[in-house]
């Protein structure tokens, strides 16, 4: 009902602004009062939705049958491709990398060179 209401006043505060009568600034004030009642609206819709599911959750009837929701078909996710009949995800061992560009220099006895 408010959402009804508040699409009637910015009707109305739209053609009183073409005669004059209204400001702009009225006219986006009737339409962020509308804009506000259809965020409530969409608000109290799915505190709705939530309690219903609540209530059939503690009945017991949250089955894809009781909430007439049709069975997933397969899944369009694919994971990694293993390699069959092994125990873990490296599929020839784990791979070494070589490390270049290193080099060790010698530190004499005192601390600093």
């Amino acid at each position: 009902m408010a959402v009804s209401a508040n699409e009637r006043a910015l009707a109305g505060a739209r053609a009183e602004h073409e005669f004059g009568t209204r400001t702009l600034l009225d006219v986006l004030d009737t339409r962020r009062e509308l804009l506000e009642s259809q965020i409530n609206l969409r608000s109290i819709q799915r505190h709705l939705f939530v309690a219903r599911f609540l209530l059939a959750s503690s009945m017991g009837k949250t089955t894809l049958a009781d909430l007439a929701l049709d069975p997933p078909r397969s899944s369009t996710i694919v994971g990694p491709k293993l390699p069959r009949n092994s125990w873990s995800d490296w599929a020839d061992g784990p791979q070494t990398i070589p490390i270049s560009g290193t080099r060790t220099v010698d530190v004499p006895e005192g601390g600093r060179q």
